[in-house]
């Protein structure tokens, strides 16, 4: 083989080495956006929930001034058994719950948000 020929060979390897590498470094920078991505999408989605999450708490503060303002310290315990309290509830735990769901989902540290601190 002539020196020319062993030059052309050493080339092409050295292409197909680089090649394979960008190959590899896209493929690898494709995963990360797509994780990136699915976390964004995850985090965006409870940024949503918690602001029915705060939609609830404020009804939650609104039916408690309510219904104790002008009542007598007895009735405000029976306050904590009243439908429309129990119903509030119920809703702020299931948006919690759908949180955690998606926060699973999506790859992300539930503790992250406030629900959990």
């Amino acid at each position: 083989m002539s020196y020319w020929n062993e030059v052309k060979d050493l080339l092409k390897k050295g292409t197909d080495i680089a090649v394979e590498n960008i190959r590899q470094g896209a493929e690898t920078a494709a995963d990360k956006t797509k994780e990136a991505t699915i976390a964004a999408k995850g985090k965006a989605k409870i940024f949503l929930k918690h602001r029915e999450l705060l939609e609830v708490f404020a009804d939650m503060g609104e039916l408690l001034y309510n219904n104790t303002k002008n009542s007598s310290p007895e009735n405000n315990v029976q306050f904590f058994t009243n439908p429309d309290y129990l119903a509030l509830v119920k809703k702020a735990d299931e948006i919690t719950a759908e949180c955690t769901v998606i926060a699973k989902e999506s790859g992300i540290d539930e503790k992250e948000f406030s629900h959990r601190k």
